[in-house]
This record gives structure tokens, C-alpha cells and sequence, in this order.
């Protein structure tokens, strides 16, 4: 596995093996989610009106911009979203565990010290959450890039804007020049003062 944010922001699925009535799970996913609603869509309409790159919301990140509880409501509005996308019936019993887990177990999710914590067993599960997701439902790098390394909104073809992939650094005439990746190639960029990406 490439993407070891990835494995970390899955990991959460520790907590899964806790037992309990799945139905009753649900019902507090839903009851969350409905007591939630309002501000699920203020956070997610301001994240979309503020933050247009990677950048930028790894800087807003690192300045405290969203509290931990918007963070979190962020990160629910995104799969909720995502939910409304075309999907087979176990790809969509995947993302609604990917949910649930996020809804009930937020502090696995977004700890703030995660790496000094986090065991073997939570990183085991991890990856099987992740081989599942590509052994048996299909889903490459970028799809799962997608729904777990930002909360930017996917769009219909279940992808971000190339804003919100990592940018690639790539040599031009001995200078290393960032390169955003678009419709399968690499553009070089220049990044401005307010962290956005200018095409070169």
C-alpha cells in the first residue's frame, strides 16, 4: 500500500470488532446525522466556498481553522455526499461502515497524536478494510485517494479536483518544479501566496 494516511484514516475499524447490535448502530448513525444536519451542511458549504487546494486546507489544518468537531462534521458531510453517487450495493454497505465508524468513533479518527498510539492490531485492521476495498470491490489507488486523503468534494466521476491531489515534484532544466496531475498527465504549477495553484 502506497498511502499509509490512508491506512492510518481507516483504522479507526479497531473499534468494529466491539460488538454490539448493527441495527441499533445504525439508528444512532441516523439520529446523529439528523441532530447534525444543520451544521454538516454550514461546514461543508463554508469548506467549499474557502478551501480550493490541498494546500490549503492542510494549512487551515495546521492553524486551527476548524475545530475538532467541525472537522469531524466535515469529514460526515463528505461521505454523506459521497453516498449519493452510483454505487453496487456492497461498495455502498462499505462507505455506510466507513460512517458509522466515523459518526460513533470520531477521537480514533482525528487524534491528534494517532501515530504515538496507534497498535499493530489498529493497523492490521486497517489494511484489511483497505485490501477489501481493492481485492474485492475494485477501487484503485485514486478512488480510495479520493474518498480518504481530503475532504474536498468528489465529483460524479468519483474524483477531486486536481487541485486536491498531492502535487508531484518533477525536474525541469535542473530545478525541481511542482506538477499538478491532470486528466492522467502532469502540468506544472506555480503555488501563490494564498496557497493556491497557478498553471505555468
Amino acid at each position: 500500500m502506497k498511502k499509509v494516511c490512508s491506512i492510518l484514516a481507516i483504522t479507526l475499524l479497531i473499534t468494529a470488532g466491539c460488538g454490539g447490535n448493527k441495527k441499533s448502530s445504525s439508528n444512532e448513525v441516523e439520529l446523529w446525522v439528523k441532530n447534525n444536519l444543520t451544521e454538516i451542511r454550514q461546514i461543508r458549504e463554508e469548506f467549499k466556498n474557502t478551501i480550493h487546494t490541498l494546500d490549503q486546507y492542510l494549512y487551515a489544518q495546521e492553524s486551527g481553522k476548524f475545530t475538532f468537531f467541525q472537522e469531524h462534521l466535515l469529514w460526515v458531510g463528505k461521505i454523506l455526499e459521497v453516498l449519493e453517487f452510483d454505487w453496487t450495493e456492497q461498495e455502498r454497505k462499505h462507505l455506510e461502515l466507513l460512517l458509522e465508524l466515523i459518526v460513533l468513533y470520531p477521537t480514533d479518527y482525528f487524534g491528534v497524536e494517532f501515530l504515538e498510539f496507534v497498535s499493530e492490531e489498529s493497523l492490521k485492521k486497517g489494511l484489511e478494510w483497505l485490501t477489501y476495498a481493492e481485492k474485492e470491490l475494485g477501487w484503485d489507488d485514486d478512488l480510495i485517494d479520493a474518498l480518504l486523503h481530503t475532504p474536498a468534494p468528489m465529483n460524479a466521476n468519483k474524483d477531486v479536483d486536481p487541485k486536491f491531489k498531492r502535487l508531484i515534484m518533477k525536474m525541469i532544466d535542473g530545478v525541481y518544479v511542482p506538477h499538478m496531475q491532470v486528466d492522467g498527465g502532469l502540468v506544472p504549477v506555480k503555488l501563490t501566496a494564498d496557497r493556491d495553484y497557478v498553471l505555468l
